[in-house]
């Protein structure tokens, strides 16, 4: 009797476990899949951006994550398989960087959520494309902003910004956003 208790016991122990950990797996694969999907969204996102003197330029474009990134390997994976088609730098900053105006798009991480405005208005004279997921990015100056609903992410867009950066959006891309009015600098 002793024996089938502690079995019991052990065994619902481990089944606790063993929900947390599939729980917790489950969540981390999705996360993951959302900045997979979001890497390759920052990629398909310059398709549709025209940045003033995009004529004359002839140096890869520069992508940068500012704060902790949440994207993994990802960026550089895309970056390996699109090389040909669109060279890219990736570039990391954990600080306001006078470098940061040298970035063609500019991913604010949610890590970094407590530093977006100073780093919007720090490149908000510059032609620098800003991106980020976190929640009023774009009604805070950003210009786009990945928003998650359901199983679907969207794109908030704050079109004042980026014409106040030079920045020109493409019909489609502004199509499928919502355009917000917001603190533009």
């Amino acid at each position: 009797m002793g024996w089938k208790a502690i079995s019991k016991s052990n065994l619902r122990r481990s089944g606790i476990f063993l929900l947390f950990w599939w729980v917790s797996c489950a969540w981390g694969a999705l996360a993951t899949d959302e900045y997979e999907i979001k890497a390759a969204l920052l990629f398909k996102l310059s398709k549709f951006v025209t940045w003033p003197g995009a004529s004359s330029i002839s140096e890869p474009m520069t992508l940068c994550v500012y704060g902790k990134s949440p994207f993994g390997s990802a960026l550089q994976q895309l970056q390996r398989r699109v090389a040909s088609k669109l060279p890219t730098e990736i570039r990391y900053f954990s600080t306001l960087d006078p470098e940061l105006d040298q970035c063609h798009m500019l991913f604010i991480s949610q890590a970094a959520a407590s530093h977006v405005r100073r780093v919007v208005v720090a490149v908000s004279h510059s032609p620098v494309l800003t991106v980020s997921d976190i929640q009023q990015f774009a009604d805070s100056g950003g210009m786009v902003e990945f928003s998650t609903q359901g199983q679907r992410i969207r794109f908030r867009i704050n079109l004042q910004a980026s014409k106040n950066a030079d920045i020109r959006l493409a019909s489609p891309l502004l199509e499928l956003a919502t355009i917000v009015s917001g603190a533009s600098s």
